[in-house]
């Protein structure tokens, strides 16, 4: 027994080190391709594969960019009925994931730049507010210069645009 115990553990923490070395390439890629993906239906289905492979690993930050890809997925469906379904499966994954972290700037910025952006008749804009507070409030905590200046450009821009 002691044995299969000190022959499998090795395995096991290498299994384990690599599905997150696997969900941190995930993260870094959709992080930089998640605009892309909104105008590149084939990178959006691609990302959709990788998500499905992957999976998120508990990660509520996963979790949250699967969600965003959905509602890309919908903007890129052809009939209305395809594009609400995808929306809303989108919007689901990305509610569930805020619940999972509520205080995760990124997600509230996920969610932020998808609410500013989408459509008024989709109903999807009652957390704007709430959002940028708390993202502008805990901005200094982002380590990551990269998303730290893509948040701060976005809010100067819209906020200039008037949609903020």
């Amino acid at each position: 027994m002691r044995y299969l115990v000190r022959t499998s553990l090795p395995l096991v923490l290498a299994i384990t080190t690599l599905s997150l070395r696997a969900q941190g390439s995930l993260l870094q890629d959709i992080r930089r391709d998640m605009s892309a993906v909104f105008a590149d239906e084939d990178l959006c289905d691609a990302y959709i594969a990788r998500f499905k492979e992957e999976g998120t690993g508990g990660s509520a930050l996963l979790l949250g960019y699967s969600g965003a890809l959905r509602m890309a997925k919908g903007k890129h469906a052809f009939d209305p009925i395809s594009k609400m379904i995808h929306f809303g499966a989108g919007k689901d994954l990305l509610e569930e994931a805020i619940a999972q972290d509520p205080t995760n700037v990124e997600l509230r910025f996920l969610r932020l730049t998808i609410q500013v952006n989408v459509p008024r008749f989709m109903n999807y804009s009652d957390d704007r507010e709430a959002d940028l507070a708390i993202v502008e409030h805990r901005l200094p905590d982002v380590k990551d210069p990269v998303i730290h200046e893509r948040i701060e450009r976005f809010i100067a821009k819209n906020k200039a645009e008037g949609k903020l």
